[in-house]
């Protein structure tokens, strides 16, 4: 009997002690993922970063700061455009966030072809926001770029408020 019930005690004990470590081993995967999540994040961080260097620092580089309009007059930005490095990314910082329907478009607006889609991105709430640009066509003539609001998904050509833009200067 009391064999029986010194087994029962250490087997409730031991289930209590596999029950806790489990509970542990949980969180300290969650913590894990959240790390691995904040390191991904800060790699894509990097890479953009490199990329906005790239674009500023090549042969051909073409660099445009952006000035907020009235929807947004504090916003700030800046726009670099290396075909030669294959890149072109904006930094902003300062965009109200956009409605849940809407989302920001930046346009290249280039001497022959006049407005063309460059990005879609929303502003990050915490500081300056990178965003990858597609390249204008080769051979076009870069005039301007702007930030416009536009619904989510992008339009072919800008539609809504203009939020911020820029003149490249003339080569």
């Amino acid at each position: 009997m009391f064999f029986t019930s010194r087994v029962g005690t250490i087997t409730s004990d031991t289930s209590n002690e596999i029950a806790a470590l489990t509970a542990k081993i949980i969180e300290v995967q969650r913590k894990l993922d959240d790390t691995g999540d904040q390191l991904a994040a800060l790699q894509a961080k990097i890479a953009q970063t490199t990329d906005l260097t790239l674009a500023s620092l090549g042969p051909d580089a073409r660099v445009v700061r952006l000035a907020g309009l009235p929807a947004a007059a504090s916003a700030t930005g800046a726009v670099a455009l290396s075909h030669a490095q294959g890149t072109a990314m904006l930094e902003v910082s300062g965009l109200p966030p956009a409605p849940d329907d809407k989302e920001y478009e930046v346009w290249w607006i280039g001497e022959k072809q006049g407005p063309m889609r460059a990005g879609l991105f929303e502003p990050s709430s915490h500081g300056a926001t990178l965003v990858s640009l597609d390249l204008p066509p080769p051979g076009e003539v870069i005039l301007a770029s702007a930030v416009t609001l536009e619904p989510r998904g992008g339009v072919e050509k800008p539609s809504g408020a203009m939020y911020l833009k820029g003149d490249f200067p003339r080569r």
